[in-house]
Formats: C-alpha cells, structure tokens, sequence
C-alpha cells in the first residue's frame, strides 16, 4: 500500500473507523463498481468458513513478524489542498447518477478540509519522522502474542487439547502477518492514529491460502498532538496497546462467523483503550 490516508469528508465519531481510509482499497472498490463483470469469487474468503473452523482447531501463528511502516498522511502536506480535492472527487464518483453534482462539490470540500489539514501539519513540521521513530521502537510483538491468545480460547467445534497431544504437533493451519502498516489522521487537536493488519491464513496440509484480509483499528489519544509527541514513552505503549487490540481483532475476523463492528477506540488519561 503505497499511499494509506485518505480523508473521509463526511465524520461520524462515533461509527468511523478515522479520519482516512485506504486509497488503494477505494480506487480498487471504485474499480469494480465500474467494472460489474470483474469476478471476486478467485480471492480468498476474509474468514474461515464453518466447515473450514472445524478442521482447523490447532491455528499457530507465523513467528516471522514485520516491522511496522510508517505511511504519511498525503492531507498534512503542502499538497493538502491537491490531494483532498481530488479524494473528494473519487468520493463524489461514488454517487452513480448525480456525480455530475457531487464530483464537483465535493471536490470543492475536500480541497478545503486538505487547506486545513495542511495547515495544522504546518506546526508539527517533524511529525511524520518523530511518529516513525516512536513507531520503531514499539514491540510488534504484543500483535502476535494478542493474536495468539484468542487463537488458544477453547471454540465449540474443536474438542479440547488432551495430554496426548504433542507439545509439538503440526498445526492445521498458520497465520501469516504479512504487513503492518501506521499512518496518522490530520494533526489537529486530539492525536489520532491507526494500525492497518495484512494477514493470511495457510493450510500446511495444502499450503492453499484459505482466508486473507485487512484489519484496521485506530485510537483517539486521550493527548492532543503536542502532548503526544512530547512524551514519546507514554505514545510508544498507547502504539502498543493498539496493536494488541489489532491483534484480537484479527482471530476474531478469522475465526467469524460473526462479523466484527468497527475497532475504533479512545485513549484515557493513563493511556489505556476503552
């Protein structure tokens, strides 16, 4: 994922998952809309199905972790006002019959929204590389170890483990993280940030790719822009806790059957998520 943030023009705090959205993912979305013939049925489903959970109840995850990387807000920049008219745009092709009216207008709001956000960059001219290095020195490995406790929870379709087992038994199946990405909404008031998840799950019977997806979650700190970055300690373990968050998250989407709501959070005072 090249370029990760794309305003959303239209907020609602308390349903939004951010401020930004993958652009790839709604260029591609945008594609198959206008693309009705393009089959989906080649890619992987986003969870295991029913019959695929019972038969894999020894799920391990892959200890191969990658870094997270850092993708800069394309908003907060000198091109702000460039890259919110044009996101605006793709939005207002969204409305089919009245793109007409709403590419325009919606142009015309976003181009003020990336102004604004342009603007609020301007003070934190260091931002992006002090988010980056703070981001370097949170352990991704809390992730994995999230991940894995809710992948150990006894599930109904699977009897439980007995003293027969072997401690090393092959598993049925393993998750592989095969990105972690972070980016930043627009840097005014309230620090707000969030975590994108690639990952697959892989039979080691078949090695067939039987379920793959993204899972984001984000966080509103609890400490605005400033305060955040001024205390890069207490900013590296609120980055973690979002990663554990995102990690739960992720058995959770893969297991199923149940669709997850939005993992969105907010900071408290002493950083924990709720």
């Amino acid at each position: 994922m090249k370029s990760w943030t794309e305003l959303r023009l239209q907020r609602h705090p308390e349903d939004e998952i951010l401020s930004y959205c993958p652009l790839p993912l709604a260029m591609s979305m945008l594609a198959l809309a206008l693309l009705p013939g393009c089959a989906l049925t080649s890619l992987p489903p986003s969870s295991l199905p029913p019959w695929e959970r019972a038969q894999l109840c020894r799920i391990e995850v892959d200890a191969r972790l990658p870094q997270p990387v850092f993708i800069a807000n394309p908003l907060s920049s000198e091109s702000g006002v460039a890259a919110g008219a044009g996101r605006g745009a793709v939005q207002g092709l969204l409305a089919g019959p009245g793109a007409i009216i709403f590419v325009p207008l919606m142009g015309i709001v976003g181009a003020g929204v990336g102004a604004a956000c342009a603007e609020a960059a301007s003070q934190y001219p260091s931002a992006n590389a002090d988010f980056e290095r703070i981001l370097g020195t949170a352990d991704v490995g809390v992730l994995k170890r999230a991940l894995e406790l809710e992948l150990a929870a006894s599930r109904a379709e699977c009897r439980p483990g007995t003293a027969d087992t072997p401690a090393d038994a092959r598993p049925d199946a393993v998750v592989e993280i095969e990105k972690v990405e972070a980016g930043m909404a627009c840097l005014s008031g309230k620090q707000e940030y969030g975590v994108a998840v690639h990952w697959r799950v892989v039979s080691t019977r078949t090695g067939g790719v039987l379920a793959a997806s993204e899972t984001m979650c984000s966080v509103t700190s609890f400490r605005s822009v400033g305060d955040w970055f001024e205390d890069p300690g207490y900013a590296r373990a609120e980055i973690e806790r979002l990663l554990g968050k995102a990690g739960r998250r992720v058995a959770v989407s893969l297991l199923g059957p149940v669709t997850p709501g939005r993992c969105v959070y907010r900071s408290r005072e002493d950083g924990e998520l709720e």
